[in-house]
């Protein structure tokens, strides 16, 4: 054998072929746990399912109780293969497989066996399953390893909703046919429709307005308009964006980004997609607000896909919800998708419970310049024992809060930690006491998250006091 060949009874590539076997009779040999996965998958074809084994696994037990199946409790016998279409060697006993492929295949029968040595003529593929739409996988015998890394990584990254467009095209099928003549007219419709705002309605579940897109888009409506995805980025760290966020930022036609995105979030963006930078910085903004939602609807308007990037969660402290409120108005359909805030990201990092059964019953999410009000706040309230504070956006005000609290009757030595860069390389985390934080530091302080409460005492920072700014 040649260096780096692949050893298996097939000398040419295997025919993919999926098979109507609704209603088709089946033997399974064997009631263990791969014998019930592959049963699981016949049943699922509609296949009506014998099983021969002396005894049973749990699983195909389970099969078997609830009369999906019927289970002939003994050995197998040749006789058992008479009327079958397909055989499932799946016993443990490699030698008995080898006889029940042997019968079958010279009954003429498609015969899948489980053992590594392949002694069948038919494969039971791994499945991804977006009905309608089916992926199988199959190394010829390879490497089944890297089937299963494929499978894990398609599984999360395919979309559930695939098969809801899948069926939702289905039954425009004969509505193109009707209204598009030419084959040419209907296969340009078909590759357009995947990428239009109907499209993407049916992936937002709202089949409704995918409807009308499309009936307007037959009566020669005008339908030129995109979608905005308020997308949260998360803390920084690229690997805690979402697989929709991730899969919506590659699809993208421009991003509209904060300056607070991470540099490895701003990474997967493709190098061909146009980027406006609307990030903001204490006394120059580039763009005001109403700039921003401006420049959201005119990009929509152009039949765009735009991104809005926010650091974080566009719906905390990000403003989403005044674009939620100008797309709204112009009728620019969007969609929000969460990220990771950073209180959430913070507290993690620094081992940090926002709430805990007998620490803290609560948690509140304040910004920074909450304090540039202090006179017209009622700080008692945040002052109370029994819940965590989180302050965004807080390092100008960190003396200022801190002083608040105190005069309010937050105990001097309640435990606050800063968290700076959460999920980056550079990331710290410096603990104190309010009482300390009430004065000034002795070093610069950048942007971070302010995390006060007792909950705080669990955390090893606070514990070992290693980054203690005092």
């Amino acid at each position: 054998m040649i260096e780096g060949e692949i050893m298996g009874q097939w000398q040419h590539p295997l025919l993919p072929l999926f098979v109507d076997f609704s209603g088709q009779p089946c033997l399974v040999v064997g009631a263990g746990k791969i014998a019930a996965r592959k049963t699981t998958a016949l049943i699922r074809a509609g296949a009506k399912v014998t099983v021969v084994a002396p005894e049973s696994g749990p699983e195909m037990k389970e099969l078997c109780l609830s009369h999906i199946v019927v289970w002939h409790a003994r050995r197998y016998l040749e006789e058992d293969l008479s009327g079958q279409r397909l055989v499932v060697a799946a016993t443990s006993d490699q030698t008995l497989n080898a006889v029940i492929a042997a019968a079958a295949k010279q009954q003429g029968l498609l015969v899948n066996v489980v053992d590594p040595g392949h002694q069948g003529n038919a494969i039971i593929p791994t499945v991804i399953d977006r009905s309608p739409i089916q992926i199988a996988l199959f190394s010829g015998g390879a490497s089944p390893a890297l089937v299963r890394q494929l499978n894990r990584q398609l599984e999360a990254f395919i979309p559930q909703a695939y098969g809801r467009l899948a069926t939702f095209a289905g039954t425009l099928r004969e509505r193109v046919r009707q209204a598009l003549s030419e084959a040419a007219q209907r296969h340009r419709f078909w590759r357009e429709f995947m990428e239009s705002p109907a499209a993407v309605q049916v992936l937002a579940g709202n089949e409704v307005a995918a409807r009308n897109l499309t009936e307007l888009h037959f009566s020669g409506g005008n339908i030129v308009v995109g979608n905005v995805y308020l997308i949260g980025a998360g803390p920084g760290d690229p690997e805690q964006l979402t697989l929709r966020a991730l899969r919506l930022l590659q699809q993208a036609d421009i991003v509209v980004h904060d300056r607070l995105v991470g540099s490895g979030v701003m990474a997967l963006i493709p190098e061909d997609v146009e980027r406006i930078d609307v990030g903001k910085v204490p006394g120059h903004h580039r763009y005001n607000q109403q700039e921003i939602n401006q420049i959201l609807i005119d990009q929509a308007r152009l039949g765009k896909r735009v991104v809005r990037l926010k650091g974080g969660d566009p719906f905390i402290f990000g403003r989403g919800g005044e674009e939620v409120e100008a797309l709204t108005a112009a009728a620019i359909p969007y969609q929000v998708v969460s990220g990771i805030t950073a209180a959430v990201a913070c507290a993690a990092i620094a081992s940090i419970p926002l709430t805990h059964r007998e620490w803290s019953h609560g948690c509140i999410f304040l910004p920074g310049q909450f304090c540039d009000h202090a006179s017209e706040m009622d700080w008692s309230v945040f002052a109370s024992a029994k819940q965590t504070l989180v302050f965004y956006m807080s390092v100008n005000n960190i003396e200022k809060i801190c002083q608040c609290l105190l005069e309010s009757g937050m105990a001097a030595n309640m435990p606050a930690a800063l968290v700076q860069q959460a999920t980056l390389p550079q990331q710290r985390v410096s603990v104190a006491t309010v009482g300390e934080w009430s004065k000034p530091p002795t070093f610069k302080i950048e942007p971070g998250i302010l995390i006060i409460g007792d909950t705080v005492r669990l955390s090893p920072y606070f514990t070992t006091k290693t980054e203690n700014i005092r």
